[in-house]
């Protein structure tokens, strides 16, 4: 089984470049225009941009904390392979996972913020002794996709 999450990772990054484009024409649409009235129900043109700016900045905190990750698993070839990376500005760092099958032992997946963030995190058995992986953002698959996951995962774990 092949899961990839590229598509999904080419929309979130045109979503966030049409949002900022469209937030920054709508903020100088909003300061540019001079002949309008200064108030529009009672907030002036300085609080509407504040408004919107206030939104847009919420919305990508909130996108901030769901903790998007371009994510790759594939189990083929007696070898369990996870590449993931976080899609968040500030970390570039790709990380690549490649496990055995035969030294694959379990994995958890957390899920939290109502279900819309959800955690992977895998376990190996390495010199006869439990070895934990960072976790995994899978917050860009759907329900289904977790569940194809988590199917193939248990065919192969141990406990």
């Amino acid at each position: 089984m092949i899961l990839d999450t590229e598509r999904k990772v080419f929309l979130t990054h045109l979503r966030r470049l049409i949002t900022l484009l469209a937030f920054a024409v709508i903020v100088l649409l909003i300061m540019l225009v001079g002949k309008r009235p200064s108030t529009y129900l009672g907030l002036t043109k300085y609080n509407w941009a504040l408004i919107i700016f206030s939104i847009y900045l919420i919305s990508m905190v909130f996108e901030t904390l769901l903790g998007y990750y371009y994510f790759y698993f594939k189990d083929e070839k007696g070898l369990l392979t996870f590449r993931f990376f976080s899609l968040s500005y500030f970390n570039s760092r790709k990380n690549l996972i490649e496990i055995p099958v035969n030294e694959f032992i379990r994995y958890e997946l957390k899920t939290s913020m109502g279900g819309l963030k959800s955690k992977l995190t895998i376990f190996r058995l390495i010199k006869n002794k439990e070895a934990k992986y960072p976790s995994i953002s899978l917050s860009l698959l759907n329900k289904t996709e977790i569940e194809k996951l988590k199917a193939a995962l248990d065919s192969y774990s141990k406990k």
